[in-house]
């Protein structure tokens, strides 16, 4: 019996990764669910690393010592990635920005697996 793997990749070259993200019984589901994805808008997604970085480039670690002091630096970090996520989002309400700009995308890769009897 076959099954049927949605990979997902990024990066390229020494930074290539992929994964294996969802699993079908059929290659027609497998593609079906591909093709229910949206797009990828690298626009938006390039926007987002331009800002998120402009705003994290408004923080300074100068003086900073503790635990507690970078801790809190992080969660101010965070609070700009957020910020800038937001203005993007309101920018392209449509764009999935949770994926990762070098994102490759979907493919199917057919798997041969055992059944035990």
């Amino acid at each position: 019996m076959n099954i049927w793997i949605v990979q997902g990749s990024s990066g390229q070259y020494d930074d290539y990764w992929a994964w294996a993200h969802k699993a079908f019984y059929s290659y027609e589901a497998a593609q079906a669910w591909i093709d229910r994805q949206s797009e990828v808008d690298y626009k938006a997604l390039e926007e987002l690393e331009i800002l998120a970085s402009e705003y994290r480039a408004l923080l300074s670690t100068e003086g900073i010592e503790t635990e507690e002091q970078w801790e809190a630096f992080y969660l101010e970090e965070e609070k700009m990635v957020q910020k800038a996520t937001e203005e993007i989002q309101a920018k392209y309400p449509n764009a999935d920005l949770t994926q990762s700009y070098d994102f490759n995308g979907y493919r199917v890769i057919e798997q041969p697996i055992e059944l035990e009897e």
